[in-house]
This record gives C-alpha cells, structure tokens and sequence, in this order.
C-alpha cells in the first residue's frame, strides 16, 4: 500500500489547509484492516435500518407467505436453519432456530503475523464465540491476525446494535459460517406480506445479506428475474429490487437511497477508440474481467448523473462559478471513464458492450442543505477519496501495462473530483457552521458502511486488477485513517 501523504496534502490544499500538522499529525499506516480468516463477512456491516420493525418486532396479523413449495434449507449437520427456498427462488426466514456451529472456522493466530489487532482467543471478547484468526491479504503481501466472530442465536447479535440477526451456515452458498446480518424483521411472522425475506447482494466488492420483508410491489422475487443482477436490498427496511454492483470507482447515481445503473446494452457507440491488448489470458480470467470491466463501466455511466444532479443541487445552493464550472468538467471526465471501461469490456468479451436507460434519473433533487451534505459526504467525500486509494493500490499491483495505465488515468481524474467534493464541503460548512456536525456524522456513517470487511466477489487476481473483498476493505481502512478522518477533523476545526 502506497503512501496516501500525497492524497491527503491535496485535499488539504482543496480545502486551504496549508499544513499537513493541521490534520492532526497523521502518519500512514501501512497496514491492513483487521479481519477474521478468508476475509468473510463477520457481523461488521451497518446496523442502520428503515422500517420493517426490527429484528425482534412483530406485525401483527401478517398476510400468509407468497412463497410456493417452500424447501427447507438445512445446515451443514443436516439441521433446519429456520429458511426456506420458495419455488421461485426467493429466500425467506420462516423460523429464528440456533446454529449448530457458532464459532467462526478458520486457521487460529500463531503470533509472528506482521499485524497483530489479537494473539489468542481470549482477546476477542467485544461479542460471542470470538476467535482470533490468521488473515493473508496477498495484494498486499502482509498477514493479519484479527478477531472473527460467530453466533448461535439472534440474541448474540445484540452487542452490534438493533436489527440484527443470527443466519446460520447453509443459508445458500454464500453463508458459510454463522454469522450476524443486517435484519428489519426476524421471521415471516414480522412482515405485514407474511414474508421475510433473504437478500444477498454482491456489490463487486464483497457480499451484502439482509433480512427484509417483501412486499406485493417489490419489483423482483428471485435472481432470475433480473437479468444478470441479484434481487435484494440496500438496506434492511427498502423494497427488494434488482441490484448490480455498485462497488467501483466513481461517484454512484443514488436514488431514494439506492445506487442505481444501466444494465448492459449490445451497442457500440460507447466504446473510447483506446486499445487494451489482451492477448494471452485465460479464457476464466477474461471472463472475471468482463463483468468486472461492464460493473465499472455501469457505475462510471451512473456517475455522470449524479454530476449533473449536483449541478442542480450547488445552482438550488447558490454556488459560486468556480464549483460549477469543475462540476462540469468532473461530468465530462466521467463520459470518458464510461466510455473507456465499457470499450475494456467490449474488448474481453469479444462483443459491444453500453448502457442501456438509466432508470429513475428524473425523480426529484433534494435541495435541503443537510441532506445534500450527507450525500455529498458519502458519495465524494468518503467514497470518492477511497476510490482514488483503491485505484493507486490496484495501479500498483497490476502487472499488465495497459490495465495499470488506465487505473493510473481513473485516478488522476478522481483525486480531482475528491478535491471538488471537499472543497464543496468547506463553502457549505463555513457558510453554515452547523453542517460541521451534520459533515462529521454522515462521514462516520459512510466509513462503517463503506469499510465493511465483506466475503470476496468472485475471481482473485490482483496482477489484472481483481482484489480481495479484504484487500479492498484494508485500503479503505487506510484511506479512512490516513486521509478522510483526519482532513474532516482539519476542516471543521477551521
């Protein structure tokens, strides 16, 4: 991992901070995150949840389940887990049972890793059944050893906070360890539809799942109605949609608080005359790379209208000329980003790949000085920042000239939206000192979200670019302590 003193300096720069000891005197930490062994998720996703009542709540009167001949999904000892598998696909949680196996399994701690966050069991004592884990992050050639904890009931979720839940291993391929998820309801009896339902979500990063209940007007049940992306939610509480990843460089387009993009298009005319040879890799690792490529390319395309709302949002504002003039240019940028990684994309699968209609791009703007903050935090602020640390670490490892180039390029252009999307913060901030408070808790909010250590999202090959879930999640804890933190601290303090 590089030194981000550079990175930092910049946005320091954007926001008239001259020193570096204004920051606080921060030092790079060049190390990973703590994690439990195989980078899984570990109960350290949000908790934050919208409506549904809760993990323990209950509805009273729910409508019978929608689900058609429910299969009960079992554990690894052939016990129930409390969820079945309806006939289209949809999983629900008919019943809150306790898990054979509640310790995290995994490769113990044997003291001389480079990182040590723990050396025996004895000190993961923040929640039940911890275990102190052996982690490798190979991208990043260290080893780790953090705590890694299990569950055996709901109840053992309730040191992360409410709307918790207790998922045993056999929940689909992408449990396979007990572990505490998101959750706004803890069985079908909770949900006014008679359903609550499993979402697994893989953002490109790593693997979301939450419990939620479904609702007649939820626009999917299952996976195979979504044409090559995952029916789930973002974020216990809101209706089950089909969802594509959204873990990638450039700012997401969200919409009622959901990240959208265009799904793929058999087109041409958005591929950037760049040529990328690729001559010579396997055919398993084109394929990664495609869906990775056409995922960038989806959020990049996305990207461009979110500029072109915040457009809207600094004029609603009453910027100065100065912020919407890089605004502009921070559109343009992100065309050519888009056009560029679907032309990568179209290369590797040997067909032309674009977007098709970005759906719900005409919903109304938000104007409220507060919740433009929030948004601006989350999306630029924090997620931009860390898409520049991801994209430097990612040119770094690369070993193919022509990928490391591109990522070099994404993250030149980024810094220079991070910069904007700071300096945004500090016009609003010294306009209205009370939006320093409102900064600094969206921020918190975002790096926990953000910075999640989640399961990997498929194939592992950092030479071309295809980092670990963990890896990813050490760079943002980096990113976090070294630049974003600080530099908030530095901001409001002036």
């Amino acid at each position: 991992m590089r030194d981000l003193s550079v990175l930092r300096s910049s946005i320091l720069a954007a926001l008239g901070v001259a020193s570096i000891a204004a920051c606080g005197g921060s030092t790079t930490v060049d190390r990973p995150a703590s994690q439990g062994a195989g980078g899984g998720a570990t109960g350290s996703t949000s908790t934050t949840t919208t409506g549904g009542g809760g993990a323990g709540g209950g509805a009273g009167g729910a409508a019978p389940s929608a689900c058609k001949d429910p299969l009960p999904l079992l554990q690894p000892s052939g016990s129930p887990t409390g969820f079945v598998r309806c006939a289209d696909g949809a999983i629900d949680r008919v019943a809150a049972v306790a898990c054979d196996a509640p310790a995290p399994p995994g490769e113990a701690c044997v003291g001389d890793e480079v990182n040590l966050s723990c050396t025996t069991d004895a000190d993961c004592v923040d929640r039940s059944y911890g275990r102190c884990l052996h982690g490798d992050s190979p991208d990043l050639g260290s080893t780790s050893c953090g705590c890694s904890y299990g569950c055996k009931v709901d109840a053992d979720c309730d040191a992360i906070g409410p709307g918790t839940a207790c998922a045993c291993a056999g929940v689909g391929e992408r449990v396979t360890q007990a572990q505490c998820v998101r959750a706004a309801c803890a069985t079908n009896a909770a949900c006014p539809g008679g359903e609550c339902g499993f979402g697994v979500w893989d953002t490109g990063c790593g693997v979301d799942l939450v419990l939620s209940c479904r609702a007649a007007a939820d626009a999917c049940r299952g996976d195979a109605q979504c044409a090559g992306q995952q029916c789930s939610v973002d974020g216990a509480g809101t209706p089950f949609t089909c969802l594509g990843p959204s873990c990638a460089i450039g700012r997401p387009m969200t919409i009622e608080g959901v990240a959208r993009s265009a799904k793929p298009a058999a087109r041409g005319d958005w591929r950037a005359d760049r040529a990328v040879d690729f001559a010579g890799l396997a055919p398993r690792l084109r394929e990664a790379l495609a869906q990775r490529w056409a995922d960038v390319a989806a959020v990049e395309h996305a990207s461009i209208g979110s500029f072109a709302r915040f457009s809207i949002q600094l004029l609603a504002l009453g910027a100065p000329p100065g912020l919407l003039a890089e605004t502009q240019l921070a559109t343009i940028d992100e065309i050519e980003h888009a056009k560029v990684a679907y032309a990568i994309a179209s290369a590797l699968a040997g067909e032309g790949v674009g977007p098709g209609p970005l759906e719900g791009v005409g919903a109304a703007v938000a104007t409220d000085k507060a919740e433009v903050v929030r948004a601006l935090v989350a999306e630029a602020c924090v997620g931009e920042t860390f898409g520049v640390a991801e994209a430097l670490a990612l040119a770094d490892a690369i070993t193919h000239e022509g990928l490391a180039a591109v990522h070099r390029r994404i993250a030149e252009d980024e810094q220079r939206h991070a910069e904007l999307a700071w300096r945004t913060l500090a016009w609003i901030v010294r306009g209205d000192r009370a939006m320093g408070a409102v900064a600094v808790a969206a921020m918190e909010a975002a790096i926990a979200d953000l910075g999640a250590v989640r399961g990997d999202g498929g194939l592992v090959a950092p030479e071309v670019g295809l980092a670990s879930g963990r890896t990813i999640a050490a760079i943002r804890r980096i990113a976090a302590e070294d630049v974003v933190r600080p530099c908030m601290a530095a901001l409001v303090a002036a």
